[in-house]
């Protein structure tokens, strides 16, 4: 059998990038604190804690954003196996392994939610896993028919073409 595979890595998208964080704090704690002496100087000290308390809030908050995107998932088809592995944010792994002839994928509509793309889900044998939690509608649906079409290729013994996809 060929050593063929094809691997899909998938990543939360970041919006900003670590030099866009960089200037969006900086320009935010500059007006911020600008803003806050002047309301200081006007005698309306409290102000400045506040504002001062809304900068930190905010870096906490793209902290935990990009807290978050550490979070990966990674699937690999062969006509032997398909293997699946998700890492945490705080580096955990789960994996997960079928054959695919015996793999059942599915975009699922969602159960209680104004969406009208539902998770993906890979199932086997009574076992399943959901796949890109974190990717929006979209790109789930982006992604089902590439996901699909190799594990056909898989399926049918045949070896996916060798690549790599990234989606972010």
């Amino acid at each position: 059998m060929s050593t063929s595979s094809t691997i899909f890595t998938l990543r939360p998208y970041v919006s900003l990038s670590r030099s866009g964080f960089l200037i969006v704090m900086g320009f935010v704690s500059v007006v911020s604190f600008a803003t806050g002496i002047f309301f200081a100087t006007l005698g309306a000290w409290p102000v400045l804690g506040f504002y001062g308390l809304e900068v930190v809030l905010l870096y906490a908050a793209f902290r935990w954003t990009y807290f978050r995107a550490r979070r990966c998932e990674s699937i690999e088809i062969t006509p032997e196996r398909v293997s699946i592995v998700k890492i945490s944010e705080t580096g955990h792994q789960e994996k997960w392994q079928c054959h695919p002839y015996w793999l059942k994928l599915e975009l699922s509509p969602p159960e209680h939610s104004a969406e009208e793309i539902g998770p993906l889900v890979m199932s086997s044998r009574g076992e399943y896993i959901r796949i890109g939690d974190f990717l929006a509608p979209e790109e789930r649906q982006a992604l089902y028919p590439e996901l699909r079409s190799a594990l056909a290729a898989a399926a049918s013994g045949t070896a996916p073409p060798a690549t790599t996809s990234t989606h972010v």
